[in-house]
C-alpha cells in the first residue's frame, strides 16, 4: 500500500529507499525507471550529503504529488483496492483486530462498517426494513436500545447515530438513552 505524501518542515530527517515489497517491482516499465534516473540525474545526490538526499526526496516527492490520472492514483487517496465486497470482508476482519497499526480513515471507516451492521442486525430482529427505520417515531423503544447497543459496540458519536437513526439532535439521543439506563436500574 502506498504511504501518504511527506509532511516536511526544515530541519527534518527523511529516508529515502528505492525497492519494492517483497522483491516485487518498483517501475512499471523502462520509461517509469528512465524518469526517476533523469530526476536522480537532475538534482544528484553530492557526496552522499543529507541536503542532496532531501533534495532529491523533495523532487521526488513533488514529482509523486503532481502526478494526475495516473491508474494508481486511488491507491495514494484510500487504504484499499479492490471491489465493494473485498473491502466490506476487510472491514470486517479489522475490526475485530483493531491495532495500533490501522490509522484514521482505516479506523473510522471500519467503525462505520461495524456500526452498520449492527444496525442491519437490529433491524431484521425487530423485522423492520431499512426504508421504515426513519418512519418510526425518534423515540421508539427499538431506536433507542439500537442506539444502545451502538454507544455500547463502536465508537460512533450520538451526533452520527442520531442522525443515522433519524432521532434528532445528539443532545435527544443522549436523553433517550440516560432515560433508558435509569428506567433499567428501578
Amino acid at each position: 500500500m502506498a504511504r501518504k505524501l511527506r509532511v516536511e518542515y526544515p530541519g527534518a530527517i527523511y529516508h529515502v529507499m528505492n525497492r519494492g515489497d517483497r522483491r516485487e517491482p518498483i517501475f512499471k516499465d523502462d520509461a517509469d525507471r528512465q524518469r526517476f534516473v533523469e530526476t536522480l540525474g537532475e538534482y544528484g545526490i553530492p557526496k552522499d550529503s543529507p541536503a542532496g538526499r532531501q533534495q532529491l526526496g523533495r523532487a521526488l516527492e513533488a514529482r509523486r504529488g503532481a502526478e494526475e490520472g495516473g491508474e494508481f492514483k486511488s491507491i495514494r487517496r484510500g487504504w484499499c483496492l479492490g471491489e465493494e465486497t473485498f473491502r466490506k470482508e476487510l472491514l470486517a476482519q479489522i475490526s475485530e483486530r483493531l491495532g495500533a497499526e490501522h490509522y484514521g480513515e482505516e479506523r473510522a471507516e471500519t467503525e462505520e462498517a461495524k456500526a452498520e451492521r449492527i444496525i442491519a442486525e437490529e433491524l431484521k430482529r425487530q423485522k423492520w426494513k431499512a426504508s421504515e427505520l426513519h418512519a418510526q417515531p425518534k423515540a421508539a423503544a427499538g431506536k433507542v436500545a439500537v442506539a444502545a447497543r451502538l454507544r455500547v459496540e463502536t465508537t460512533m458519536t450520538a451526533a452520527w447515530i442520531a442522525r443515522r437513526l433519524g432521532m434528532g439532535s445528539r443532545g435527544y439521543l443522549n436523553h433517550l438513552l440516560s432515560r433508558r439506563r435509569q428506567s433499567r436500574r428501578e
